[in-house]
Parts: structure tokens; sequence; C-alpha cells
């Protein structure tokens, strides 16, 4: 059949015109309802739309025509896609939430690097105040916990009289610290860089305290199995909260409503990825860290494991961004 590049170059202008209509009303869906009637209809007109035009190529292309060959294999592909098995829904869901959370640290992959730098620093400073002005140590811990050094006492060790009790009371108290650092670095961002600051200087004053006072070693060995994973989690619900908290410093204002909407976005993204790590944190601080029938190197092993796995699981290499044109007929 003879190939009729007028008609084909006219469905080809119609396709553009429906490409361009559906990226208009693909801008404006948050505003509409998407319940699973109107899902439904739009699954049908899709279907017919990408029909109609199938066919249209059909009468005006030769049937062998590389055009149509590869047309038909697009139309194919992409009515799959609309064509969604219900059980399915939940895993997409699952798989294009991952996705964002990925892209939001790759992206500000060097504000992350800013917070872990300014977490590293104050350890360091307080270690240092806790080894050389050991005075000034004294009056940052609190009471009990000085006294508990000072006279060897392993006050974790309490943790398996009841480790489910325990391990619960963490967990919230993990969740609890996060969301504030999350909450307070929202406002104007200081907050947050605050609650990290004074945690980093917190712990680095613990363990130089410990040093001078001999006894590091137990407190090491306790805090090998949870203690980067959670280290790990309070750097990233810092950074998760100045990804909203930001937005207050950048210019230009004029654009401040959408940069505070998409902050907000991708700080909620972020902070419902590390929330289920700080349960598991939790455990392992109650149920692991203080058993004494765990060898120390099983406890580090596992403390080591536990963080690449957060790590290897947000940084997983992700796929690039779709395309304009791919992103307009989903």
């Amino acid at each position: 059949m003879h190939l009729d590049r007028k008609k084909l170059a006219k469905t080809k202008h119609e396709l553009s015109e429906a490409v361009a209509e559906r990226r208009e009303r693909r801008s404006k869906k948050s505003n509409e309802s998407n319940n699973k009637l109107d899902r439904a209809f739009s699954l049908i007109t899709n279907f017919e739309m990408l029909s109609s035009y199938l066919y249209k190529l059909r009468l005006s292309s030769n049937a062998a025509d590389p055009l149509l060959v590869q047309t038909e294999d697009y139309a194919s592909d992409v009515a799959s896609e609309l064509v969604i098995d219900k059980s399915k829904k939940t895993e997409r869901v699952y798989q294009n939430w991952l996705k964002q959370y990925r892209r939001i640290w790759q992206k500000h992959f060097s504000l992350f690097l800013m917070v872990l730098a300014l977490f590293v620093g104050s350890c360091l400073i307080g270690w240092i105040v806790a080894t050389q002005y050991t005075e000034y140590a004294l009056s940052m811990l609190p009471q009990h916990l000085k006294e508990n050094i000072i006279q060897k006492n392993s006050w974790f060790a309490t943790l398996n009289d009841a480790p489910a009790y325990y391990g619960a009371s963490i967990a919230y108290n993990n969740i609890r610290v996060c969301i504030n650092a999350f909450v307070l670095s929202a406002i104007f961002g200081v907050g947050g860089i605050f609650i990290l600051c004074y945690n980093g200087i917190l712990f680095g004053s613990i363990m130089g305290f410990c040093y001078v006072n001999d006894f590091h070693t137990p407190l090491k060995e306790f805090v090998l199995a949870h203690g980067p994973l959670e280290l790990t989690i309070i750097i990233a619900s810092t950074f998760c909260g100045l990804l909203f908290g930001r937005v207050f410093f950048m210019r230009p204002y004029k654009h401040f409503g959408v940069r505070f909407k998409n902050g907000g976005k991708e700080a909620l993204i972020v902070l419902t990825g590390i929330l289920p790590w700080l349960v598991l944190a939790g455990i392992v601080e109650a149920f692991i860290s203080p058993n004494e029938n765990i060898p120390v190197y099983q406890r580090a092993v596992i403390g080591l494991v536990i963080a690449i796995a957060f790590w290897a699981w947000t940084f997983y290499p992700q796929e690039p961004e779709p395309t304009e044109f791919e992103t307009a007929i989903e």
C-alpha cells in the first residue's frame, strides 16, 4: 500500500496536540478528583485514543513500514502500562515513593555532606573538651551520668531486665528526637542544626569523659551494635528538616511559595523513609547491645551491617529521570 505522508503528518500532529493537552491536564490533576471511577474513565479514554491513532496509521501506511511497526510497539507498551492489575497497585505506589526518596538524597547530597561535617565536628569538639578541659565537660553532662561513669557502673545493663519495654521506650524516644530535629530544622533551619551540634558535642563529651575515667571499653562495646545506625538517623533527620528550612534563605522570594511546597514534600518523603529505621535501632539497642552473651565482634558486625544496609538502600543507583514526553503520556 502506498504510504500517504500527508495523512501521516496530520496524524502525528494530532498526536502531538493530544500529548500537549494531556500534559496540561496533568499539571491540573492535583486539583481534580482522583477516585476509582475517574481513574477507570481515564484509562478507557487513553486506550481508545491510542487505538484510534494506531488505526489511522494502519490505513495510511504500509504494513511493513518501520514507523508503523515502531508505533505499534510503543502503543502496546503504553497500553500495557495503562491497564494496571489491581494486585500491583501497592507495589507501584511503593516503587514511585522509593524513586522520589532516592532522587531527593542524590539531588541534595551536598546538603547532607554539610550536615555530616557539622556532626563530626561537634563530636570532635566534645571529645577535646572532655579530655583536655574536664571541668567544662562536668558542667555539660547530667549528674547521674557522671556518677555512673566515675563509679564505672554499667547502667545500660538494666536493659536486659525488660528488653521489650525498654526497646519500645528507646524507639519512641528516638522517633521523638528525630521529629524534633525535623520540626526545628524547618524553622529557618536553625533549631535542627542546634540539636545536631548539641547531640554531637554530648556524644563526644560522653565518650571522652569515659576515656578519661577508663570506662570507654564497656561503653564502646555497648554502642557498637546500635550506635552507627542511630547516629546516622540523627544526621538524616536534620538533613530532612533542612530540606524544608533552607527555603527561607533562597532567592528570589517571588518563588517562595513553590519552593516552600516542594521543600515540604521532599522533607516528608525523607522523614517517612528514616522513621522505620529508628524502630530497628531501638530494637537492636534493647535486645542486642546490652546482651553479654553476644560476642563483641558480632555486635560490631551487626552495627555495621544495619548501618550499611540503610545507606545502600538510600543511595542505591537510581534510574534516570523520565523525559518530558514520557512524563506527559504516563
